[in-house]
C-alpha cells in the first residue's frame, strides 16, 4: 500500500505541473481539436475533442448498441468511464448544487462545443472526473509493471530510490501525459502496452505461468482489445513467447504446440467475437472507424487494388510520414544514448552490453528487441501517423535505460547528475512544445 501512495504521489506530481503549462497555440486547438479551459490565470486543461463523445458514451452506455456507433470498437473503455462516473456521481450526490454553479461559471461543459444534453453538464464533469481516475489507474500499472521488469532482470535496483523514482517520474512526465492525462482518452495505453508486452514475456518464458494460466491471461488481454487497438501487441508475445518456451523443451515444434498456440489465439480473440454477435443478435453490424473510415491497416490492401499510381511510391509515402512521428523519440533516445556512455565509461572491456542483458535473464535482449521491433512495425502498418502513437516505443527505450543503469553500481555524482536531468526532462516538457518533425502529424 505504501508502494501505491508512493507512485500515486509521482503521478499527480507530475501531472498536476501541466495544469501549469501554456496554453496551445491555435493551430494545436483547431487541427488538433482540443479546447482549453483557464483555472485561474496560472493554470488551464486542455480538452482533446474526443473527450465529449467518451463521456457521452459513458453516460449513455446503450448508445454503444446503436448502428454506426463511433465508439463501438472500444466498448469496454466506455463501460469502465461508465462504472467509475456513475460510482462517482451518486458518492457526491450533495454536492451536485455546488458543481452545478461552478461549471456554470467557469463555462465549462455547457452547451455549445460537442455537450449533446447540456441539461446534464454536472454529470458530464463528474463522469469526466471518472476517465481522470482511469488515467491515474493506467498510469499506476504502468509504474507498478516497470518495477517489476527492470526488477525481473536485473534483480533489485542498486543505485538509490531517488533515481529510481525519477526514472518512474519520467514514465508519468512526457509529452503523452501532457496532452492526454486531463482529458478521456485512450492514449496512456500507448504507455502501458508495451510494458504490458514485456511482462507477459516474460512471465511465460520464466515459466512461472501453466498453460492454463495462458489462457486465461489470453482472454483478459482479448477484453482489453475492447479498450484500444494497440493491445493486440500483446497476442504475438503470447504466441513467440509460448513457442519459443515450447521448442527449447523439444528441440521442435510438436502439433501439439501448434494446435495450442491456436487455442491462445482463438481465446485472445473471444471478447471481441462475443462482442461481435451480441451486436447481430440486436440487428446492429459492428463499427469499427478505424478501419472503416481511417483505412487502418487496410490502406495497404486499397493500395495494391488501386490502379492509380505505383504500389512502390504509395509504401514510401507512408514511410515518409512514419518518420515525420519520430520526434517523440529524439529525447527517450538520448537519455538511452546518455545510460550507454556512463555503462561504457565504467564497464570493464567485456563482456559486451549484449551479452551482459541476456546474462541477466537468456531471453532478455531477444524479447526487449522483439518488443521494440513488433510495436514499430505495427504503427507502421496502421497507416495512420501520429507522434503520440509512436511514442508507444518509448516505453521500451525507457527499460533499456534502466537495466543498463542498473549494470552496476554508479557513483553519487552520477546519480545526482541523472537526476538533474529527468527534473530538467520534465520542465521542458511542462513549458516547452514537445520535439517534433511535423505539426500536423503532431496535432494529428
Amino acid at each position: 500500500m505504501k508502494k501505491i501512495l508512493k507512485y500515486l504521489a509521482i503521478i499527480l506530481i507530475a501531472n498536476l505541473s501541466f495544469l501549469f503549462s501554456p496554453p496551445p497555440s491555435e493551430e494545436a486547438l483547431t487541427k488538433g481539436y482540443h479546447t482549453y479551459f483557464p483555472l485561474n490565470s496560472y493554470m488551464g486543461i486542455t480538452f482533446n475533442g474526443d473527450s465529449y463523445i467518451f463521456v457521452d458514451g459513458a453516460i449513455h452506455p446503450s448508445d454503444l448498441m446503436n448502428q454506426n456507433s463511433f465508439r463501438q470498437a472500444r466498448a469496454f473503455y466506455v463501460m469502465a468511464g461508465a462504472a467509475l462516473g456513475n460510482s462517482i456521481y451518486y458518492l457526491t450526490t450533495p454536492l451536485h448544487p455546488a458543481i452545478h454553479r461552478y461549471l456554470k461559471e467557469r463555462n465549462i461543459f455547457q452547451p455549445g462545443y460537442r455537450l449533446s444534453h447540456a441539461e446534464e453538464s454536472t454529470k458530464y464533469f463528474l463522469f469526466y472526473i471518472g476517465y481522470i481516475v482511469l488515467n491515474f489507474i493506467i498510469l499506476l500499472f504502468a509504474l507498478l509493471l516497470f518495477e517489476k521488469i527492470i526488477n525481473a532482470l536485473s534483480g533489485n535496483w542498486k543505485n538509490g530510490r531517488w533515481l529510481f523514482a525519477a526514472l518512474l517520474f519520467m514514465l508519468a512526465s512526457n509529452q503523452e501525459t501532457r496532452l492526454f492525462f486531463w482529458t478521456p482518452h485512450q492514449q496512456l495505453l500507448n504507455i502501458l502496452t508495451p510494458l504490458l508486452c514485456i511482462h507477459t514475456g516474460l512471465l511465460i518464458l520464466s515459466r512461472r505461468i501453466n498453460f492454463r494460466k495462458i489462457w486465461m491471461m489470453a482472454l483478459v488481454a482479448g477484453l482489453l482489445l475492447l479498450t484500444y487497438g494497440n493491445m493486440l501487441l500483446i497476442l504475438p508475445v503470447f504466441l513467440c513467447s509460448y513457442l519459443y518456451i515450447e521448442k527449447k523443451q523439444q528441440s521442435r515444434l510438436a502439433i501439439a504446440s501448434l494446435l495450442r498456440a491456436t487455442m491462445i489465439t482463438i481465446v485472445f480473440f473471444l471478447p471481441m467475437i462475443i462482442w461481435i454477435v451480441w451486436l447481430k443478435s440486436a440487428g446492429v453490424t459492428f463499427y469499427n472507424p478505424e478501419l472503416e473510415k481511417y483505412r487502418e491497416f487496410v490502406w495497404i490492401t486499397d493500395a495494391l487494388k488501386s490502379s492509380e499510381g505505383s504500389i512502390f511510391r504509395v509504401f514510401l509515402s507512408h514511410c515518409y510520414h512514419y518518420l515525420l512521428t519520430f520526434g517523440s523519440l529524439i529525447i527517450p533516445l538520448l537519455f538511452l544514448f546518455i545510460a550507454y556512455l556512463i555503462y561504457k565509461q565504467k564497464a570493464e572491456p567485456s563482456p559486451s552490453l549484449r551479452n551482459r542483458l541476456n546474462a541477466l535473464m537468456p531471453y532478455t535482449g531477444r524479447l526487449l528487441q522483439f518488443v521494440l521491433i513488433e510495436t514499430l512495425i505495427f504503427f507502421w502498418l496502421i497507416g495512420y501517423y501520429a507522434d503520440r502513437l509512436t511514442f508507444s516505443v518509448v516505453p521500451v527505450l525507457f527499460c533499456y535505460a534502466a537495466l543498463i543503469l542498473n549494470l552496476q553500481k554508479l557513483d553519487k555524482k552520477t546519480i545526482y547528475g541523472l537526476i538533474l536531468l529527468i527534473i530538467l526532462y520534465h520542465f521542458y516538457n511542462v513549458f516547452a512544445t514537445p520535439l517534433h518533425f511535423s505539426n500536423p502529424h503532431f496535432y494529428a
